[in-house]
């Protein structure tokens, strides 16, 4: 069987159909980060927005997203870099969900540890962001 060699980004995996007549059809499936964290989380992200952007764009990314904790402090200055970079920026960030009141501390799980739960939310569009906000 012939080794089937194809050119790519350093974040794509190659992908190949073999179809019935023998041709085969060389596609491409890019890769996108979609839960990153980033120095605005806390004790969690270290990367600073502008080796992140610098890096993504070395890598050739075309969209990359940031989803720091609970909060979206980085997410203007993170659109206004990724857009310099042609990078199209994804803006999200990780949600805690927690099963009763967010005045209730005590611990709600059998195991006595935090009964919370993360959940992350990217903005679709310009409505989403605006409404994350809220």
């Amino acid at each position: 069987m012939k080794k089937l060699h194809h050119q790519q980004r350093p974040n794509n995996l190659p992908l190949a159909t073999l179809h019935a007549d023998g041709k085969v059809q060389l596609l491409s499936a890019e890769f996108v980060h979609l839960h990153l964290h980033t120095e605005f989380s806390l004790l969690d992200g270290a990367c600073r927005l502008d080796r992140l952007v610098k890096r993504a764009a070395e890598l050739e990314f075309s969209s990359l997203a940031i989803t720091d904790h609970g909060v979206m402090y980085g997410a203007i200055d993170f659109y206004e870099k990724a857009r310099a970079a042609e990078i199209k920026p994804i803006i999200g960030f990780e949600a805690y969900i927690a099963p009763g009141s967010r005045f209730d501390k005590k611990a709600n799980t059998r195991d006595g540890k935090d009964g919370y739960n993360h959940l992350l939310l990217l903005a679709e569009n310009e409505t989403g962001y605006q409404t994350s906000q809220n």
